[in-house]
């Protein structure tokens, strides 16, 4: 990976995307079936399953849900979540390793609409190699069954000579940063898509043991006197660039309202490269383009890979470095530095 400094005259405004690691959000079917001139339609069933492999770890997700009905014309009226219990969930990984999900439950974070427990499926046994093929099989307890394949990702194939080290900018010059991972193999990661995110960590000399994280966006503009943050889209490269005044924002706002600047101490950045397969590349573009302002109305929902249901299963990983920049930037703002 390097970091540089380059000089760009325009850039394109993109739409920030939504990272995986909470479910996928797929949009519901809902009827009334009390009389047949029913404006909401006839009830038509339909399942969804969603299952985002992490391959850096061995702990492992699925999601199973169902389509369900509504007395009204919202779908955010029905309150009654439409999890799918006593299901059998199989991960089959290179056509002979059989691999059981379990059940659990957790407490949601949001009860706005849902009060029960969040239902899951997960196993606990299985972290991916690259290029592992993996199938994935729902058997719902009424018989019917949903299922989908992926190939699995690694992030050995990514390099850069900083990475242990860290390396320095000075985001003092007008021109950007760029975030850079060469790839040590191209044809493997052709298919794939790239998320790049800049973190800034920082604790309070007289708390140093609560680290804080502020999220740094590739560039700001302004509408109708209003600060807007642009950060990264997928892209098909990995390089990223954050602007100077971005980075020069988010430092200002972590001691904005205190006047004691020298009680705040920056620890370093890290950039963390998201690697995501076509899969879950694909929903998100899709989902993008649905959300997207000026562009053609899509209904990202009618993106599935899963047989006989909707929903999405694929894979992603993660690789992170260190960035650290120079001391007398940083003293410029009144903090202090831990490197």
């Amino acid at each position: 990976m390097k970091c540089a400094l380059i000089n760009k005259n325009h850039f394109i405004s993109t739409p920030a995307i939504v990272l995986f690691y909470m479910p996928l959000v797929f949009i519901s079917l809902f009827i009334s079936c009390e009389q047949s001139v029913s404006p909401t339609g006839a009830h038509s069933e339909k399942y969804i399953l969603y299952c985002a492999i992490n391959c850096d770890t061995a702990f492992q997700k699925a999601y199973l849900s169902g389509s369900y009905t509504s007395s009204t014309y919202n779908p955010l009226d029905n309150t009654a979540d439409p999890s799918i219990e006593g299901a059998q969930i199989t991960l089959t990984v290179n056509g002979k390793s059989v691999y059981y999900m379990s059940e659990a439950e957790a407490p949601r974070s949001d009860t706005s609409r849902y009060t029960t427990p969040l239902k899951y499926y997960y196993l606990n046994n299985y972290k991916p190699e690259g290029l592992d093929s993996v199938e994935i099989t729902a058997t719902l307890p009424n018989g019917y069954v949903l299922k989908s394949s992926a190939i699995m990702l690694s992030s050995s194939g990514f390099f850069n000579a900083s990475q242990l080290n860290g390396i320095y900018c000075n985001p003092s010059l007008e021109d950007p940063v760029i975030m850079f991972w060469t790839m040590l193999d191209y044809k493997y990661y052709s298919s794939v898509y790239f998320y790049g995110r800049l973190d800034i960590l920082y604790y309070k000399a007289d708390n140093p043991d609560v680290i804080y994280k502020a999220r740094v966006p590739s560039y700001y503009y302004y509408k109708d006197g209003r600060q807007i943050a642009v950060y990264p889209a997928l892209a098909k490269s990995a390089e990223f660039n954050f602007y100077s005044e971005s980075i020069k924002s988010v430092l200002e706002s972590i001691s904005s309202g205190d006047a004691d600047k020298s009680n705040y101490v920056i620890k370093e950045a890290e950039h963390t490269l998201f690697i995501i397969d076509k899969n879950i590349g694909g929903y998100i573009l899709a989902d993008e383009t649905f959300n997207g302002e000026f562009s053609v109305r899509i209904d990202a929902a009618d993106y599935t890979n899963i047989e006989n249901g909707i929903g999405v299963f694929g894979a992603y990983c993660k690789r992170k470095c260190k960035v650290k920049f120079i001391r007398a930037y940083i003293s410029d703002f009144g903090y202090l530095t831990s490197y």
